[in-house]
């Protein structure tokens, strides 16, 4: 009988200093596992009272990405600007003046006023380009403004025109563009005038409280009431009935507008007025029978 013997021989680590791992060696960490839930955040509790507005509805407006413009500096230089304005009836006094000076596409300006000749004059400016214009309300403006260059030191002079912007307007038109015998439609009418405003522009305005008359030499019956009073946007109907087929032409007058004292007519013509009672014209076709 054979034994076998098994001797236990220990490892013992080199004493050379770059000792070596040994070769095969394996060391696994094992994932450890927890329970434990991060804290969440407080919440923030609103004061007693408070409620969350519904803004479910709210619509939100898109931005353009535009910057404002960059206010360009005016006075702080050695030039000097003047002028006269002139309207229609000669020199204005005490009309405002705007000085605009540009760099590029970008102004700034500063307002004056003249005296009574007209007459403006601003010094201590910046040297560069300029536009003048003037308005005086309620009816003068300048329509087409003048330019020009002034350089450091110099001196620019303008003759700024304002035009009279004070015309009344009457407009009158079918409110319907279908017209039958027999059966009442409206016709509209506008009453409207130019004025300015206390930036020195033009804006056309409608006319209130204004009676109005309607006439028509045809086959028309304009339906009381007539005149008719212009409403608070100058606008105003008439009821009119036609009686014979065909067009009809109509003429609208006012005689007062404000203190003026002046006649303003507006005339038209009407969409053709149809009968329906009219004999609609029949056409036969007539077979021929075989030969």
């Amino acid at each position: 009988m054979s034994l076998l013997v098994l001797i236990a021989v220990p490892l013992t680590a080199c004493s050379n200093s770059s000792s070596r791992a040994l070769v095969g060696s394996t060391t696994t960490l094992s994932p450890t596992p927890t329970d434990t839930v991060p804290d969440r955040p407080s919440l923030l509790q609103p004061p007693p009272g408070f409620r969350i507005p519904d803004t479910r509805s709210v619509v939100l407006r898109k931005a353009d990405g535009r910057t404002s413009p960059r206010q360009v500096p005016v006075q702080g230089g050695r030039s000097s600007v003047s002028g006269t304005v002139v309207g229609p009836d000669g020199a204005v006094g005490g009309a405002t003046v705007l000085i605009e000076r540009f760099v590029g596409t970008e102004s700034g300006s500063i307002v004056v006023s003249t005296d009574g000749g007209g007459n403006f004059s601003v010094e201590s400016l910046l040297g560069g380009r300029y536009r003048v214009r003037a308005w005086l309300q309620p009816s003068l403006a300048t329509l087409d403004a003048p330019t020009g260059f002034v350089a450091d030191g110099d001196h620019l002079s303008f003759k700024v025109g304002v035009e009279r912007h004070d015309a009344i307007r009457l407009q009158v038109a079918s409110a319907v563009t279908a017209l039958t015998v027999g059966v009442p439609f409206g016709v509209n009418g506008l009453l409207s005038q130019e004025s300015v405003d206390d930036q020195g522009i033009i804006h056309t305005v409608g006319v209130a409280g204004i009676s109005v008359s309607l006439s028509s030499p045809g086959s028309l019956t304009i339906d009381a009431p007539n005149p008719v009073a212009t409403g608070p946007d100058g606008q105003l109907r008439w009821s009119v009935t036609c009686w014979a087929p065909g067009s009809h032409p109509v003429t609208a007058s006012v005689a007062t507008v404000g203190a003026a004292t002046l006649t303003v007519t507006a005339s038209t013509t009407l969409p053709a007025c149809a009968d329906p009672q009219a004999a609609v014209p029949t056409t036969s076709t007539t077979l021929k029978g075989p030969p």
